[in-house]
């Protein structure tokens, strides 16, 4: 019966490749230079054999060192035998690198890399996993995709309960004092524009659709669209309010109302306003219509959610923050209302 055998790392070599019946394989690896332990495997016959070599001695001078709350630096010696190759890592590095796994997070709504059968994939974490491979010589790493949400993605990744996290999280600074950032990567893509009444939420909808046409309405737009010609007055409001001009936020919400009746975001600017200053009726009502124009805002049901918890209604403020963040987990007024009234 033949066989064939092979080597997984270029470090390691075997005396012979190839053969039949039986035989012994001198297995030989190169000197390991460097402080870390480094594996791979031998198959032979069809059957694998692993193999691990120990790197070199190593010692720090301290293993705990405290910086001031102001900022500043302090030192360390760092000694290795024979002039073996180190390299300073992070914690997360050093956790990866023990374990030879990556456990990455993908925050699955954001559709983040490319599903392959049962497995994510992301260009950004390929290279990630080369120069992790190539910088602490640990051979071929291999990962574990874990499902994030948006409330629990930063959390995740402070925690350790994922090494790495793969979407589209915007890098704020309350976020960088728990996580760090890559730079941006940015992505070319392509977008498709349809009517807001028929409610396609995605591209399958469109599937069968061989053509799409604007009907009539104010300024070419279809009815029911919202959030684009009142803009300008809406940003006006939101201005006056951070300066306390609260007469001037009505106003800006009211010219934008009036002047753009079929566009939902100056309703509900309008009765986050009203429901701000106590007029819990007149902001339910303008609700209502922004919610009848904006069937999808995730924005107004985090509206519903606040009048509910003002008119005492507990249960049906939960249901209505569930429905928001379903619709759009980056609600600042849902998350906001979340981690006040619903996080224990």
């Amino acid at each position: 019966m033949s066989w064939t055998a092979s080597t997984g790392a270029g470090w390691l070599s075997i005396s012979t490749n190839a053969g039949a019946g039986q035989a012994t394989i001198r297995v030989e690896a190169g000197a390991n230079t460097t402080v870390y332990t480094r594996a791979t495997t031998v198959t032979a016959g069809g059957q694998t054999v692993s193999v691990s070599q120990g790197g070199l001695w190593a010692s720090v001078s301290t293993n705990r060192v405290t910086l001031p709350p102001d900022g500043g630096s302090v030192f360390f010696d760092v000694s290795a035998e024979g002039g073996a190759w180190w390299q300073a890592v992070t914690r997360t590095a050093a956790r990866v690198a023990r374990k030879r796994l990556v456990d990455a997070g993908v925050w699955v709504p954001t559709l983040v890399g490319r599903r392959r059968g049962r497995e994510w994939s992301s260009d950004e974490l390929v290279v990630l996993l080369d120069r992790f491979e190539k910088d602490l010589g640990l051979g071929e790493m291999k990962v574990l995709w874990q499902p994030l949400d948006a409330a629990d993605r930063i959390a995740a990744v402070a925690s350790g309960r994922v090494d790495v996290e793969c979407g589209t999280t915007t890098a704020t600074l309350t976020r960088m004092k728990a996580v760090d950032f890559s730079l941006p990567i940015f992505v070319d893509g392509g977008s498709v524009l349809v009517i807001a009444e028929p409610g396609v939420d995605s591209l399958a909808e469109l599937v069968h659709r061989k053509h799409w046409r604007a009907k009539p309405g104010a300024n070419g737009q279809g009815s029911k669209c919202h959030g684009r010609a009142a803009e300008d007055l809406i940003m006006l409001g939101k201005i006056a309010d951070r300066q306390g001009n609260q007469e001037a936020v009505g106003q800006a919400f009211e010219q934008a109302m009036t002047q753009f009746p079929q566009e939902a975001l100056a309703y509900l600017e309008m009765a986050g306003h009203k429901l701000r200053g106590g007029d819990d009726e007149a902001g339910g009502k303008l609700l209502g219509k922004g919610l009848s124009l904006a069937p999808r805002s995730g924005y107004a049901y985090a509206l519903c959610c606040a009048l509910n918890l003002v008119e005492g209604k507990t249960q049906q403020a939960g249901s209505a923050l569930h429905q928001a963040l379903e619709l759009d987990p980056e609600d600042e007024l849902a998350n906001l209302l979340r981690n006040r009234y619903f996080v224990q």
